[in-house]
């Protein structure tokens, strides 16, 4: 497995166009918005650093895992790599694992960085870091998932802008801001899919509170729950997405296809 993911890597790191525009998108867009919002307490800086985090992750997901993921699948089920790597003694769970190899190193590390530069500019520690790191290692298995199941119904890596489009849609209308715009049947709904519990578990574990209440502006957006209550809040948001993750890996094992059926 080590030896198909170092060709991945070197596959992956020589479009250097798409990896400045993943570093700048995932790193800068994030740290523009912490700029924007109030940081003028360590306090009011955390919930805001919150929000900006849970725009990284979501851009982190989508644009680097999900998308490399698909297109990086499509393109090896096209050329034939797939098929004869499954004839080789790596098993179906490695040729994947490797062919994510790359943009997880990628995400893991913006993962670490990220929060170390939202402490920069001023916030206070957050709340239950666990339930952060949790949220990242999801967010590897979730977009990951995704980008195999999307890859059964796109014909070729350039129809992955096409096919891909549902699930960029579904992410974007998951962030705290655009929920809070919806109507409350809606709301309910998108509330408990994947890339919404993400979102939400990385406001709970940085900030104490989900991100629409961060939004709100009022004092309970910057004023952290009870320990207690972080803690139930985010075992719920956890068992959500291990069902999910569940899901998704099965789908994933069903709809995946391994050469191009013409």
């Amino acid at each position: 497995m080590t030896s198909l993911a170092i060709a991945e890597w070197k596959q992956f790191r020589r479009n250097k166009v798409i990896l400045s525009m993943v570093l700048i998108t995932a790193l800068g867009v994030p740290a523009l918005m912490m700029g924007t919002l109030s940081t003028d307490t360590p306090e009011d800086a955390r919930a805001s650093g919150g929000i900006a985090l849970e725009l990284f992750l979501l851009l982190a997901a989508l644009l680097v895992l999900y998308y490399s993921v698909l297109s990086m699948t499509t393109t090896r089920r096209d050329e034939g790599v797939l098929k004869r790597l499954r004839t080789g003694e790596a098993t179906d769970v490695q040729i994947l694992m490797a062919i994510c190899a790359p943009s997880t190193i990628f995400v893991l590390i913006a993962g670490i960085a990220m929060p170390g530069l939202v402490l920069a500019m001023g916030s206070a520690i957050p709340v239950n870091p666990a339930l952060y790191v949790v949220a990242l290692v999801l967010s590897v298995v979730v977009a990951a998932s995704l980008a195999f199941i999307t890859s059964a119904f796109t014909k070729n890596a350039e129809a992955a802008q096409i096919t891909s489009m549902p699930i960029v849609v579904l992410g974007m209308a998951s962030q705290s801001g655009v929920r809070g715009l919806m109507p409350d049947n809606a709301q309910q709904i998108i509330d408990n899919t994947p890339f919404a519990l993400l979102m939400d578990l990385v406001n709970l574990g940085w900030s104490g509170n989900p991100g629409a209440i961060v939004l709100s502006g009022t004092d309970a957006g910057f004023t952290p729950m009870a320990a207690g209550d972080v803690w139930q809040e985010g075992g719920i948001m956890v068992a959500k997405l291990l069902a999910w993750c569940v899901v998704l890996v099965v789908a994933a094992k069903h709809y995946m296809q391994w050469e191009t059926r013409r």
